[in-house]
């Protein structure tokens, strides 16, 4: 007996990210939003939404994050997908163009189990914590691929990692919260990127037990905003 059914698809609606910058234009500020396999680029008006171009992306988007470049007014959009490929995309001419792409996935190593997180320093690298024990650092250039390395990273149980802004290209230095047997701590490490370790520049033991969010400051305040349920904190 021959059965007969029908099928109906439709675009994905729901969010699973979105960010807010000045993508398509300097003096304007954009509503990015991820759905699914595709990106949808939104610019804000006295009028409300208007939308102003739709990205479709070969893989479900796991995360993405705006930078800035050196002497550029507009900022681009890194993308990183669930198979572990990244794009950095720029809006030019009513266009998107692919600045650079590439791969990040490891042949070996174990899938970060709390948290996976990204970051990008003011000069443009990205710190992508993904795997256990490990921090991978990403350089790219317009019209090159990405290149990347591994970091040291033997801190457990991650709540949030971030780069701070401390108004120096050639300072990298990241903010992360951890906890362990003796509780919840903020640390503050620099990156060498001679020996590419990680080394301790400052920490603070015991902060609140729910602290789970870092805000960076820009420079030149610089700093980080530590959010917990029901306290705020300010380091420097």
């Amino acid at each position: 007996m021959p059965i007969s059914y029908c099928v109906s698809s439709k675009k994905a609606s729901v969010v699973s990210e979105s960010v807010v910058g000045n993508f398509t234009g300097h003096e304007h500020v954009n509503l990015i939003v991820a759905r699914g396999n595709r990106i949808d680029v939104q610019l804000v008006s006295p009028e409300g939404l208007k939308n102003v171009c739709e990205i479709p992306i070969y893989g479900q988007v796991l995360t993405m994050a705006l930078v800035r470049c050196k002497r550029e007014k507009r900022q681009s959009l890194v993308v990183v997908t669930e198979k572990w490929q990244m794009a950095v995309l720029t809006y030019r001419d009513g266009k998107v163009i692919t600045r650079t792409a590439g791969a990040l996935a490891d042949q070996s190593g174990r899938a970060s189990d709390n948290l996976f997180s990204l970051t990008i320093h003011r000069s443009g690298l990205v710190a992508i914590r993904a795997y256990e024990g490990s921090v991978k650092m990403i350089q790219w250039e317009p019209g090159t691929d990405v290149r990347s390395f591994n970091v040291r990273f033997d801190y457990p149980n991650v709540s949030d990692f971030k780069f701070i802004d401390t108004g120096v290209d050639d300072t990298y230095r990241i903010a992360f919260i951890y906890d362990d047997d003796h509780g919840k701590h903020l640390q503050f490490s620099d990156l060498n990127m001679h020996d590419k370790e990680l080394h301790t520049f400052s920490r603070q033991a015991s902060i609140a037990a729910d602290a789970s969010v870092l805000i960076p400051v820009p420079a030149p305040i610089s700093g980080v905003l530590v959010l917990a349920a029901n306290s705020i904190l300010y380091k420097s």
